[in-house]
């Protein structure tokens, strides 16, 4: 279907003298609107004549009428190319004016409207559609969670994502509320998706119910190239959901699972999949409790995984026992560059076995550990204070030998 036609400047703004200045034409439309002026930005109108390529009115209180004088400005503008607009009390009619006025825009390919009490995508499903030049849309922070009867405000957003007019590239969506109904729908509209290559959905309390809709993004998407699932809450059985559909998947180089509640389960099923898939680079699951058996289900998609190049592992519970699996793993890895290893209780047999696996592994270019204390136990009624010195001494050299063997 012919794209709907863009929207022009409002009447206003059109009977304005082309004589005015921007900054003049800015104080008038604040005067209709009945608000404040932001002094930065008549700052740099007075000074420059023009907006600043990077426009960053983060925290600024624009409100509803404020946002509709920033509108009159950028229906005048075509150097702006970054428009950061976080936190500036927009709500749904703000954001509307202001998306009226990209519809035309030539340049801007950033646009940051997160935390503005959105509740509706409408008017950014209409800029996707239009603009020719927006690449990243970042709309975090707002509620975009279903209605009592389940349906989502993401599916106007996602039926502009599935045009083949949309030329988006990266899409936050964190702390939004969106539930499994926002991700069903996310899914159907990057089904057939080609221009979409980041997703961010941290944040949104996603549990194993938004599991299905997941992995049917990771197999039916062919172009998404990084998903941030961080800070939710998808457990072993939603982790073990993904599974299948992430052997498949063939286009997917960065996954981020951190702090998502699962455990050696979910860590089993997911390095199970790492031994199929073929494109996975970048893999963070820190902070979710793995344990020993995790860490030994990830020793063996580490020997068989094609591409992993960075595995995050922090506070991970691994212990001692599973340190010394990973570093069975590392040893004499020919792909992995980064490892991070932070706030794991380690052990000197841990440290032992790193400093092992790094001496015969010359492609390892970062292995993030915790400093060594200077000694691993306060002094004591039976007289511990010197092994816990002697402990910490034999740790920090261990350490050292890492460190030497990295170098």
């Amino acid at each position: 279907p012919p794209p709907p036609p863009p929207r022009g400047p409002s009447p206003r703004c059109r009977e304005m003298d082309d004589d005015m200045s921007l900054v003049e034409m800015y104080r008038a439309a604040c005067a209709r609107g009945g608000c404040e002026p932001v002094g930065a930005l008549v700052t740099a109108l007075e000074s420059t004549g023009m907006l600043p390529i990077d426009l960053n009115l983060t925290n600024e209180p624009l409100g509803k009428a404020g946002g509709a004088a920033l509108a009159e400005l950028l229906f005048e503008d075509r150097s702006v190319t970054v428009l950061k607009l976080e936190s500036t009390e927009l709500f749904d009619q703000g954001f509307d004016s202001v998306c009226q006025a990209l519809e035309r825009h030539p340049s801007v390919f950033r646009l940051d409207a997160g935390y503005n009490g959105l509740r509706a995508t409408k008017p950014l499903a209409r800029l996707l559609e239009l603009s020719t030049s927006l690449l990243c849309a970042d709309i975090s922070g707002n509620s975009f969670g279903p209605s009592l009867l389940g349906w989502s405000p993401l599916v106007p957003l996602a039926e502009a994502l599935a045009s083949e007019r949309c030329r988006l590239q990266l899409l936050q969506l964190g702390n939004s509320d969106i539930g499994a109904r926002g991700v069903e729908a996310l899914a159907d509209g990057l089904r057939g998706n080609t221009s979409v290559r980041h997703l961010v959905l941290d944040e949104n309390k996603l549990t194993q119910r938004a599991a299905p809709a997941l992995a049917r993004l990771l197999a039916t998407n062919t172009s998404l190239t990084s998903l941030d699932l961080r800070y939710n809450a998808l457990a072993d059985a939603g982790v073990s959901a993904l599974a299948p559909a992430l052997r498949e998947n063939t286009s997917l180089g960065c996954l981020v699972l951190w702090a998502n509640k699962f455990a050696a389960g979910g860590a089993e099923a997911l390095a199970g999949a790492l031994c199929a898939n073929g494109s996975l680079e970048v893999l963070d699951v820190g902070a979710n409790a793995l344990g020993f058996e995790g860490a030994t289900a990830f020793k063996q998609a580490l020997g068989e995984n094609p591409k992993l190049h960075t595995l995050g592992m922090a506070s991970c519970a691994l212990g001692p026992e599973g340190i010394i699996a990973v570093a069975e793993a590392l040893e004499g890895n020919p792909r992995l560059r980064r490892l991070d290893l932070r706030r794991n209780e380690i052990g000197l047999a841990g440290l032992m076995a790193l400093a092992a696996a790094v001496r015969n592994n010359d492609r390892l270019q970062d292995l993030l550990l915790d400093a060594p204390s200077a000694h691993s136990a306060p002094e004591g009624a039976d007289g511990t204070e010197g092994a816990g010195r002697e402990l910490g001494a034999d740790a920090a050299a261990a350490g050292g030998a890492v460190a030497q063997a990295q170098a």
